[in-house]
């Protein structure tokens, strides 16, 4: 499976970082595309078609993400995507509100990342999964990734 990550800062972020090492150390294929950066952002995700693409966002980020996940829909429209950082962390609510993603990550994203990717990989339908962590939260539900059924 291959995942880019797509990030608004055009410096290095280490979750990011950790979790393309992750990707990479369990066989899977990872790449960043910083969208500021990149003139012909489209263009780029459909010359490499991602079968995931993953963003991080903290609630500074939430308006850009907004805007850019029609562009990356259009793009690859048959990518999962999965949003994860400190505001999803808190509002997984972006979940329902938002269509394009297909899952968030709550937490810690370097095991589950890779736990979602081969769950993709071993599944037909992949928006019917719900991976997750060991840790249960409060509410009862597990932390890691939630994904639409």
């Amino acid at each position: 499976m291959k995942i880019t990550f797509v990030q608004r800062q055009i410096f290095a972020l280490p979750g990011i970082s950790t979790m393309v090492g992750s990707v990479e150390r369990s066989g899977h294929q990872a790449d960043i595309l910083i969208e500021n950066a990149e003139k012909h952002f489209e263009k780029v995700l459909i010359e490499t078609n991602p079968d995931v693409v993953g963003i991080t966002i903290c609630s500074s980020d939430v308006n850009w993400m907004i805007e850019t996940l029609p562009r990356i829909k259009h793009a690859v429209p048959k990518a999962f995507i999965i949003v994860g950082g400190i505001h999803p962390s808190i509002h997984n609510a972006l979940l329902d509100e938002h269509p394009e993603i297909d899952a968030i990550c709550v937490g810690e994203g370097e095991e589950a990342v890779v736990e979602l990717l081969d769950a993709l990989q071993a599944s037909s339908d992949g928006k019917q999964l719900a991976v997750s962590s060991e840790q249960s939260g409060e509410d009862g539900k597990q932390s890691g990734e939630e994904s639409k059924q």
